[in-house]
């Protein structure tokens, strides 16, 4: 459906042109059903543009077409309504799932910013609508490591729900990707407790447990995913892992080797079997198991993606970081970022210039992170560790300060600690370089995994 195809029947009469709209509104579901998702979205772009032009008789394209003539009835705008709202939603929830996640936020606000006028249509469609258009906005923000509003709409979402299932797990991702470990946990359960046999939640709780060195309690969960999901190849890795933790090797050999049968291009379980061959001194399969983990580098969602989005060159980006082209990952992100620069992007691009020797590119890269997303801990790790190479002592304690504020389960607290323990002793303040040193021994003892470079 073309521009022009939309003028055409924008000349017709009110009925066929509205007729026409609803029927590119579910022509654009039904491709987005078989994942055709760039068609999708051009049919739900010209529903909206044809609704839109009818629902403002006023604007200079309206007046040149003969089908605003005459004015619109209250069932005509309702109907026109509805189905500019299903578009936009429909839209955002495309754009979403081709990752192209500031087009998806800006759907989704205009939705909430600008919400249907007649009288019908907040009782109806909208409002049973508005959580789930908050736990995607939500989600995309995420994406885009914008955690401050990404935790702001999933908040909203959940007071909305009277905490449903879903907006509990949503948050608990967002725990996830902070390393807020422990409050994942209580969203998990929460989401569990509202929905006993939400799979989903036990594989990611279990993978909370995980990270959080509670083995036992993650492969109780994990066995719950799998008994629900016995297709899920994830929990079978995490399982690997959490048996692995408990020194359980053949138990964690058969799950690795089950997720793999899984998902042959399951690039993380050939790593994590391979480092359990390197473990037991099988050096000839650990080698066979990493070669095939570099040949099944996930890249089959880039050529999915338009060539043009800032997603395309973000997984390039990560292909080619994985496989040792940091100059060129560089680049790409570089690309990515003047498209739809993100505090994600920036953080990954500062990590490749700290690879690479670029300590001042690094920083700025930092810098710019945070001020998109002040809550990202991860990167007040890593600008710790920079500002202490580069001997800003005030800023690696004010740096690891709020590191361990934001990620007080955080994979990388243990160097943190080091960090900062280092760092008070360079200033002299040997009495919190002591404190820090008994937190680390803490930490330490704590861990009780025999292989922290598991993913």
């Amino acid at each position: 459906m073309t521009a022009d195809l939309t003028a055409d029947i924008l000349i017709r009469p009110v009925p066929q042109a509205i007729a026409q709209a609803t029927a590119l509104l579910a022509h654009g579901i039904e491709l987005a059903k078989l994942q055709e998702f760039e068609r999708a979205i051009a049919h739900f772009t010209q529903s909206i543009r044809l609704t839109l032009t009818l629902l403002t008789p006023d604007s200079t394209e309206s007046r040149s077409l003969s089908v605003t003539n005459r004015s619109l009835g209250v069932a005509e705008v309702t109907t026109l309504e509805v189905t500019a709202t299903q578009s936009f939603y429909h839209r955002g929830c495309a754009f979403s799932r081709i990752e192209r996640y500031d087009r998806a936020i800006a759907d989704f606000t205009h939705l909430i910013q600008q919400p249907p006028t007649s009288a019908t249509i907040p009782a109806t469609w909208l409002i049973g609508k508005l959580t789930e258009i908050y736990i995607h906005r939500g989600n995309a923000h995420r994406r885009l490591g914008e955690h401050a509003h990404s935790r702001s709409d999933l908040n909203q979402a959940i007071h909305r729900s009277n905490g449903s299932a879903q907006s509990y797990s949503c948050r608990g991702l967002l725990h996830l990707d902070t390393h807020k470990f422990e409050q994942a946990i209580e969203d998990f359960s929460a989401a569990i407790k509202q929905h006993p046999t939400f799979a989903q939640a036990y594989l990611w709780r279990g993978f909370a447990y995980l990270r959080s060195n509670r083995s036992q309690q993650a492969i109780a969960d994990l066995n719950h995913a799998i008994a629900a999901i016995p297709t899920c190849a994830e929990a079978y890795n995490h399982r690997g892992i959490a048996h692995l933790q408990q020194n359980n090797l053949p138990q964690a050999q058969a799950d690795f080797s089950q997720a793999i049968r899984l998902n042959p291009n399951f690039t993380e379980a050939y790593n994590n079997r391979g480092h359990l061959h390197q473990l037991v001194g099988n050096r000839l399969s650990a080698t066979v198991d990493y070669d095939l983990a570099q040949a099944t580098t996930d890249d089959h969602t880039t050529a999915a993606l338009p060539k043009n989005d800032a997603a395309f060159y973000r997984h390039q980006a990560q292909i080619k970081a994985k496989s040792g082209q940091i100059a060129a990952a560089i680049i790409d992100y570089t690309t990515a970022l003047s498209i739809t620069p993100t505090a994600h992007a920036l953080y990954q691009r500062g990590r490749l210039y700290v690879q690479i020797g670029e300590k001042e590119k690094a920083l700025a890269d930092f810098d710019g992170a945070l001020v998109r997303s002040p809550d990202y801990g991860a990167v007040y790790c890593d600008r710790s560790h920079l500002r202490f190479q580069t001997h800003d002592l005030p800023g690696t304690i004010a740096d690891t300060n709020k590191a361990i504020e934001l990620s007080s389960t955080c994979y990388t607290l243990k160097e943190t600690f080091i960090t900062r323990c280092l760092t008070h002793f360079s200033l002299g303040n040997k009495l919190q370089a002591l404190e820090d040193f008994e937190q680390l021994i803490t930490i330490t003892e704590n861990q009780h995994t025999s292989f922290p470079n598991l993913k």
